[in-house]
């Protein structure tokens, strides 16, 4: 009896373990930004690590942290609004814009895939400006 359990298991286990390993290989995201598309994407694409810029706000002794981010080509990259105001974040070249990060949320994530610094401000607060350095 138990011959015949370990005989009937060992596939179930093997078929599970297939399942988790699934290709994502046609998960490629959507291009954001007014480039053309091919520098940013809205972070839907795999990527095992996030880089997470605080949003400081207009108090803060820096509007953002780190004030200059560097990130590898493709990471995903998002804003936490720790700010009691709202922020809207663009590329000083048009490349991303995050949206409304309202207070106590994060923005969507937002991959860059090619090297390069990206300046960045807020939209109603011209004065808080970032960076994003990104490595090949």
């Amino acid at each position: 009896m138990r011959n015949r359990f370990s005989l009937l298991a060992a596939p179930l286990i093997l078929a599970a373990l297939a399942l988790g390993c699934g290709d994502d290989s046609n998960n490629v995201g959507n291009n954001v930004g007014n480039n053309g598309g091919s520098d940013v994407d809205n972070g839907t694409s795999p990527s095992p690590v996030k880089m997470a810029i605080t949003i400081l706000g207009v108090q803060g002794v820096n509007s953002f942290f780190p004030s200059t981010a560097t990130v590898a080509k493709g990471q995903l990259i998002e804003w936490r609004n720790t700010d009691n105001q709202s922020h809207d974040l663009v590329s000083d070249t048009d490349a991303f814009e995050t949206g409304i990060v309202v207070p106590g949320t994060t923005s969507s994530t937002l991959r860059i895939s090619r090297s390069g610094t990206y300046h960045y401000h807020c939209t109603e607060h011209p004065h808080m400006v970032g960076s994003i350095v990104v490595t090949p």
